[in-house]
């Protein structure tokens, strides 16, 4: 993504201002308002962000800026819970490049937040595919195909290989907790969600995963 001085410095309000005055002066690359656009986000004026993105992806842009504009719009539209406009953001992304990564995760997304797990594991197999060292897409394939309940040997398997790369990463720790707890590896359970919850204890889903696996445990230990 481009930057201007302004943006490196991390004075966006100070970028919107300038920019702002050459707009009003005509005095202004083509790319201005997709400067504005950024800039706002990074401020999480999100209203006027998605104005001027709009705006410039009206304007003689480059390729890639115009990808980059569909990923924002649909990134700030599913913070703001408009999901099916989301969708449709992401989809103009896959319809620029249908080897989007980014779109495709943002369609398989859309389903997960639906609850149509079915759907996602499509799209994030998709995801997988075009990038399969990324370690965001081994972890959200590997995740859903637990959720669907489909090859959960494989599906720990890549929640594995995620977290491999990310140690830290309290996503990819619940990840492999819930599907080593589908495939009754409770040790493996036990361990991974502890650390998630230790990391990341506000978390909903970590929350319901340590809830759930506890129980387990619980009740084996009282059995013995």
């Amino acid at each position: 993504m481009e930057k201007t001085q302004f943006e490196q410095a991390g004075d966006f309000t100070l970028a919107i201002v300038s920019f702002t005055e050459a707009l009003e002066k005509k005095d202004f690359s083509s790319k201005i308002h997709y400067y504005l656009a950024i800039c706002y986000a990074n401020l999480k004026y999100f209203k006027e962000a998605l104005e001027e993105i709009d705006l410039a992806l009206n304007e003689d842009i480059d390729f890639e800026s115009k990808l980059q504009l569909y990923h924002l719009k649909g990134y700030i539209l599913f913070q703001q819970d408009k999901d099916n406009e989301a969708l449709d953001a992401f989809k103009a992304a896959a319809d620029l490049e249908e080897k989007d990564q980014i779109a495709v995760s943002g369609i398989a997304y859309y389903y997960f937040k639906k609850q149509n797990y079915s759907e996602a594991v499509k799209y994030y197999q998709k995801a997988y595919e075009i990038a399969p060292d990324s370690a965001k897409n081994k972890n959200n394939y590997g995740y859903l195909l637990a959720l669907n309940n489909e090859n959960l040997e494989k599906a720990m398997k890549l929640c594995e290989d995620a977290l491999k790369k990310q140690p830290q990463n309290p996503a990819f720790l619940d990840s492999l907790a819930w599907s080593s707890f589908l495939l009754n590896n409770l040790k493996n359970a036990a361990l991974a969600i502890s650390r998630a919850f230790k990391l990341a204890p506000n978390i909903d889903e970590i929350k319901h995963h340590y809830s759930e696996i506890s129980k387990k445990v619980k009740s084996i230990l009282k059995k013995g």
